[in-house]
Parts: structure tokens; C-alpha cells; sequence
């Protein structure tokens, strides 16, 4: 019971500081624009985002096979995947905020952790950052942790590793979807701003016509 209304206090708190930074972006002329999606449903999308990545890394597999015992220690394998997984989860989602938290106006207070509904970790970054500052905090966990782990793999020859990074690069399909919304505005002769929806899955866009802007100077 206490942590359901710590949770609350917490998603309040947030909502009206969200809600203060939108009237104050609404009075500077931006138009406000919700972009949500469904934990189930988009992460399909995702995926097909990111197959392309995880095929070529399958094509690097026979490279690292060293022997035909290499799955002798099955139980060696499942440990070290499961392990290394939802270690490498939890890092994911201090790298978002890492990245957003470099950005934000309050630096990392404007930025908080927790879980969704359907029980995934995720990071809130509730300052406004521009396209590109937002789109740098939702890719670099996968680019980092997926990429990097790939790389190593290679470099040490370890299938292992391997296994993992493919998973670390699907479990970025959201941040992925995420992106794609993002790189989807029409900027042109726009400012645009991001930040997290504040208690939805999604984000919320701020556009302002800059065309009006320079019209008046």
C-alpha cells in the first residue's frame, strides 16, 4: 500500500511539473502534439527495425564457433545470457539518463527511473530537449551496449557475447520506434522539442512555426 501511494505522490509530482513547462511552451507560441504508442502492439515494429542489425550478426556466427563442444555447458550458456542480460537491462536505462540527464535543464533531477505496467524498467527524462538531443539519449543504450558488446564478440571470439548483444539489439526495438516517430516530424521551418509523456508510453512534441518568427523580425 505505501508504495502505491509513493507511486502516486511520484506520478503527480511529475504531472504538474509537466504541466507547468507546457502552459509556459503554449504561452512562448509552441503547439503541443501527443505521440503514444502500445507496449505490445509497436514493439513489433521495433523489430522489423532492428532484424536487418540482428541478421548480419547471425551471418557472424561461424566465426566464432571454436569447437563442436560449444554448447557442452548448456546451462553455462543460459546463466551467463540471463545474467548478462538483465544486468546489461539496467544499464541500458542509466545510459538514457546519462544522455538525457547531460541535456536537461535541471540537469538529472529532471530525470527518474522505474516500471511499466507490463513490468519493463524504463527511464523519464521530463525536460524538453531538441530532436536532436532526444534522439541521441534513446539510441545510444542500444549503439553502446549493442554494438559494443558485438564488437567483442569478434575481437574475443566469443559466441556467447554474441547471443547477447542480439538480444541487447532487440531489446532496443522500442527505442527504435521511438526514434523513427521522432525523425518522422516535418522540421522543416520548425522548432521542435521533445520530452517523455508523463505518464503514458510515449512522447510529447512541441512545435513552433518559424516561419512566423522570422516574419516578424
Amino acid at each position: 500500500m505505501s508504495s502505491t501511494i509513493f507511486e502516486k505522490k511520484k506520478n503527480k509530482k511529475r504531472m504538474d511539473k509537466f504541466e507547468a513547462n507546457c502552459s509556459e511552451l503554449i504561452d512562448q507560441g509552441y503547439r503541443r502534439r501527443d505521440i503514444l504508442f502500445s507496449e505490445r502492439a509497436d514493439i513489433w515494429k521495433g523489430i522489423l527495425y532492428v532484424l536487418p542489425v540482428i541478421l548480419v550478426q547471425a551471418f557472424t556466427f561461424p566465426l566464432l564457433v571454436q569447437d563442436e563442444h560449444r554448447f557442452s555447458a548448456l546451462w553455462k550458456l543460459i546463466l551467463f545470457i540471463a545474467v548478462g542480460y538483465l544486468v546489461l537491462v539496467l544499464v541500458h536505462e542509466l545510459i538514457h539518463g546519462l544522455f538525457w540527464g547531460m541535456f536537461a535543464k535541471n540537469h538529472f533531477k529532471d530525470v527518474g527511473f522505474g516500471v511499466s505496467k507490463g513490468g519493463n524498467p524504463y527511464c523519464y527524462c521530463g525536460s524538453t530537449l531538441t530532436t536532436g538531443q532526444y534522439l541521441l539519449g534513446a539510441l545510444m543504450p542500444t549503439v553502446i551496449l549493442g554494438i559494443g558488446t558485438w564488437i567483442a564478440a569478434i575481437v574475443m571470439k566469443n559466441f556467447q557475447m554474441l547471443l547477447l548483444s542480439m538480444l541487447i539489439i532487440g531489446g532496443g526495438a522500442g527505442d527504435m520506434v521511438v526514434a523513427k516517430s521522432v525523425l518522422s516530424l516535418d522540421m522543416e521551418d520548425k522548432e521542435i522539442l521533445c520530452c517523455d509523456h508523463p505518464n503514458e508510453l510515449g512522447l510529447v512534441v512541441f512545435e513552433k512555426d518559424m516561419r512566423n518568427e522570422k516574419g516578424t523580425k
